[in-house]
Formats: C-alpha cells, structure tokens, sequence
C-alpha cells in the first residue's frame, strides 16, 4: 500500500488533477452557454409579455399532445431512413432502430457535442444487433442524406425568405449561392459515387508514405472502409438511396405540420398562418439548431430567432417565443424517454458527465448469441 505523503502518491495525485482541467472546461463552457442563453430566454420573455405568452401556450390546449406525438413520428421516420442505409443481408428492426434513435437525439440535446454525443450511442446500441462494421456505415449514411436534406432545407428556406421579404439584392445573391452550393456538392457525390474514385482510400495510401504510418494506417484504413460502404450505397442503385432521401425530407414535412399546426392554434383568429409560413419558420429552427448546438436546449436563442422570425413575418413576436417554448416541452418529453432507454442499457447519470455516456452502455447480447 502506497503511503499518502510518498512521492508516488503524489505523482499520482498529480496525475489525477491533470486529468481534470478538459472535463471541468467543457462544464464550465456548459454552464456559461446556458448561463448567457437563460439570460437572452428571460429577456426575450420579458420583451413579448410574460402573460401574453402564457395566454397563447393555453390556447393550445389538448393539441400539445398531438404536437408531442408528431415529435415521435419524426424520430419514427428517421429510424425508417436508418434502417433503408442497412446494407443487406443484415437487417435492423424498426424497435431497436427506434429505441437507439431515442437514446442518441437525448445525448445530442444534453450534451453540447451534439452529433459527437448522439452518434456513437446509436452505433453502440445498433451493434447489439448489427455487425459492428455496418452499425458504423448505416449511420454514416444516414447522416449524410439527413445532412443533405437540412441543407437543402436551410438553403431554400433562406432563398424563399429573401425573394418573399424586402431583402437587399446581396442578401438574395447569398441565399442563391448557397442553394447552388448545395446543389453543386449533391451533383458531385453522386458523380464520385457512380464513378470507382475513392478519395479517402487514395489518402490511405498516400500515409503509407509517412513516417507515422503505423498510428495512421489502422485508422485510415477504417475510415477507408467506411467510405466505400458509403459510395458503395450511393452507387448501388438509385431507388435504396431515393428511398432513404424521401424518408429524410419526410422529416422535414412532418415539422413543417407541426408548426403549421401550433400557429393556427395560438395566432388570433384573424390571423391566418400560411404554409409558407410554417416552412419558412421551420427553416429558421434547422438553422438555429445546426448554429447553437452548444447552448443546451438552445434556451434563450431559440426563442429569440423564432420571435424575430415571426416579428419579418408579420405575425408577431409573442407567437415565435410561444412556439419555441411548445417546441422545448416536446424536446423534453422525447428527451425524457430518452434517458429511460438509456437507463436501461446500463447507463448511469452519476458516472462521470453525459459526455461519458457511450462508453458505459451496456449491450444486450447480439441476436442468436449466449
């Protein structure tokens, strides 16, 4: 047994407090993101009227459960697209696809890194019933066309708000390049997909050159992997991946309905909200999504872009900051399931941070072992 004053001990102790410093960072930027968007989220609260709101959350009444339930039927279709980018004969099942996409969404709204958080706690859930090689490509793919779609989604929101608002013409030149942008990259995948380039796979032999190889090569090997299952699925034919895209651009329609359903309930009845009005608002919350990941909930800054959103929008700031606190308390409640599937893999809340959280799952035992 070492002894408390040792060097040893020391050393370790040492160790130990060096070891801290990233975690206590990362807490701290938490904190000060949520600390700044509590401050922006009670300014805002108090600019549009604290009863005012609370009069339009009311207004409401039994539809929230209804906006609760489109919330699952989000997560549902993502789960669908997921399960169409599973490569054959491998199967993954609609619970399990469900379940994961639940526990990953509650990591990425909990922890600032977003995407870093969620993503791995889907592969690890997945490869309880998946090889581990296609648990990783399935969510890659997945990622990609549901990057693709938000994209699109952000892009042709912008084009149509700044050709709908009185812009300046460079605000409309930006919105159209981004639009070309994206429609350059969507072009470009899908020529390098049909085609055998592999640009990933041409970096891994070009590290074989370097001195380092050895630390490199495993993992640019893998990463190599993972692009071919990904083009792979891409140039395999057009009507898995249309299949997977549709899926993902019914994400987006399913939102649009969503807000389209919560501005007829809360804007007075002499105020009818449009379509265009929906999908223009649901624009602005990828944006906002994609922008402030780092703040959690995106308290504060939701609810400030919403309100100007629909302020341009000639509806109002009340019924912006009314949507978004609509929008929070489904977050929660799917957040909240969330947690309970994690809960039941194993996972611990007071083991570490919520960062932590993929590396301690427990995995049931895949299908048709012991």
């Amino acid at each position: 047994m070492t002894p408390v004053g040792s060097p040893v001990s020391q050393q370790n102790g040492q160790v130990a407090r060096k070891s801290r410093p990233p975690r206590m960072r990362s807490t701290w930027f938490v904190l000060a993101a949520g600390a700044a968007g509590a401050g922006v989220f009670v300014w805002t609260l108090g600019r549009a009227g604290y009863g005012q709101v609370l009069e339009s959350i009311r207004s409401l009444g039994w539809v929230l459960l209804f906006v609760i339930c489109l919330g699952g039927l989000r997560f549902a279709v993502r789960a669908l697209a997921w399960m169409t980018c599973v490569e054959r004969p491998a199967r993954l099942a609609f619970r399990d696809a469900f379940a994961a996409f639940l526990a990953g969404d509650a990591l990425g709204t909990l922890s600032p890194l977003g995407l870093l958080a969620s993503e791995p706690t889907k592969v690890l859930l997945a490869a309880a019933r998946l090889p581990p090689s296609d648990a990783v490509s399935s969510v890659a793919i997945e990622n990609i066309l549901y990057s693709l779609s938000v994209t699109l989604m952000i892009a042709s929101g912008a084009l149509v708000f700044m050709h709908s608002a009185a812009a300046d013409g460079s605000a409309k030149v930006v919105s159209e390049v981004a639009v070309a942008g994206f429609l350059v990259g969507a072009f470009a995948l899908a020529a390098i997909a049909t085609t055998r380039t592999r640009p990933l796979a041409s970096l891994t032999r070009l590290t074989q050159k370097w001195p380092a190889r050895e630390r490199l090569t495993g993992v640019t090997q893998r990463v190599a992997q993972v692009e071919a299952r990904v083009l792979g699925f891409a140039g395999g034919g057009s009507r898995r991946w249309l299949a997977a895209f549709g899926l993902e651009t019914a994400y987006h329609v399913v939102a649009v309905l969503e807000v389209y359903v919560t501005l007829v309930c809360i804007l007075p009845r002499d105020v009818q909200p449009t379509v265009l009005h929906a999908f223009l608002l649901e624009a602005m919350n990828r944006f906002v999504t994609v922008v402030f990941k780092f703040v959690p909930l995106r308290v504060g800054v939701d609810e400030a872009g919403t309100g100007l959103a629909t302020s341009t929008l000639a509806l109002g700031a009340v019924p912006g900051v009314t949507l978004a606190l609509i929008r929070k308390t489904r977050i929660l409640c799917w957040t909240a399931l969330g947690i309970v599937v994690l809960l039941r893999r194993g996972w611990s809340p007071h083991a570490g941070t919520v960062v932590d959280a993929p590396r301690r799952l427990q995995m049931p035992p895949r299908a048709g072992r012991r």
